[in-house]
């Protein structure tokens, strides 16, 4: 991302949580921001974003096995986001056809 940024592509974040400093390409919450200022409403759609994006993995994780890899790249990065994205195809490909309940038996 940082490379991203500094080429001129400015148009792409990523979201952080508070354990990362910000950056022009990293946005993080803004903790400590006073109730109904636009600080406080940032994080707030920060926050919700990042837990949908949480959920998201968390279901992709629990279908698509292969993304278990206990926090360890086992890939180059182009791989693993590869498979990320196929699995996240698949994943519209079964809610697209009702198939989300569907047992498969693969053998």
């Amino acid at each position: 991302m940082m490379r991203l940024y500094e080429s001129g592509d400015q148009s792409t974040w990523l979201l952080g949580d508070s354990g990362y400093s910000l950056e022009p390409w990293l946005m993080t919450p803004i903790i400590g921001a006073a109730e109904g200022s636009a600080e406080a409403r940032y994080t707030e759609c920060h926050s919700s974003t990042r837990n949908y994006v949480e959920r998201t993995f968390g279901l992709l994780k629990n279908v698509w096995r292969c993304l278990l890899s206990h926090r360890v790249l086992h890939y180059a990065p182009v791989t693993a986001s590869n498979i990320i994205t196929s699995c996240a195809v698949l994943h519209n490909i079964r809610f697209r056809f009702n198939l989300m309940h569907k047992k498969f038996d693969i053998d």
